[in-house]
């Protein structure tokens, strides 16, 4: 399938990159750990509006998380499109990165991990050939865990790495399927997961 061919090309030139840079593991999926300062000081100034979006949608998500977090009983979670926990997760995991002083909101993102990491998959009951809702689940857990890797204990590090890792291996492999209106996201996910994964 020339989608492999074009990843494989992708990620070895990235591999390249890093061995050159010899920069730190993570965060490396949209920026390094020398930019942290700057996005730090960009909340607070030129970018305040995004943060203070974060910080509200974070704010929610301290107050009552069980409205948030993903259901560990798997029929529940897969009983409707679920692809908000993942949109969730993902905007928390930013905030975490901005605000390293909320641990609460840490908590909370650690909670997300622990929800993922306890199901069995992250497929929709009612359509489990479609890969779209595991995409977006895998696109925040694969974005968390880079943003959040300093933070993830090693059992969570090694948990969070597996499930991503058997998540993208379960994908359909039917060529088709990379085709019509998710075609774009669905190369987008594998390659978000293979980039922050990639250095282990």
């Amino acid at each position: 399938m020339i989608f492999n061919h074009v990843v494989k090309v992708i990620l070895l030139l990235y591999g390249i990159q890093i061995t050159h840079e010899k920069q730190a593991d993570h965060p490396n999926l949209y920026f390094s750990s020398r930019d942290i300062n700057r996005l730090r000081q960009q909340a607070q100034t030129t970018h305040r509006d995004i943060f203070f979006r974060l910080k509200e949608a974070a704010e929610e998500m301290k107050k009552k998380p069980s409205r948030f977090l993903p259901p560990r009983d798997w029929n529940k979670f897969a009983s409707r499109w679920n692809e908000d926990h993942g949109n969730n997760f993902g905007a928390l995991a930013m905030y975490c990165v901005l605000n390293e002083k909320d641990l609460l909101a840490r908590d909370v993102a650690m909670q997300f991990f622990d929800a993922f990491v306890s199901l069995p998959n992250w497929r929709v009951n009612a359509s489990m050939v479609d890969d779209v809702p595991v995409a977006h689940s895998l696109v925040a857990v694969a974005t968390a865990y880079d943003f959040m890797y300093e933070y993830l204990d090693d059992n969570l590090r090694t948990k969070s790495f597996k499930r991503s890792w058997m998540s993208q291996r379960n994908f359909t492999k039917d060529p088709s399927r990379f085709l019509g209106e998710h075609n774009t996201f669905k190369i987008t996910w594998q390659l978000i997961m293979s980039l922050s994964l990639l250095v282990h």
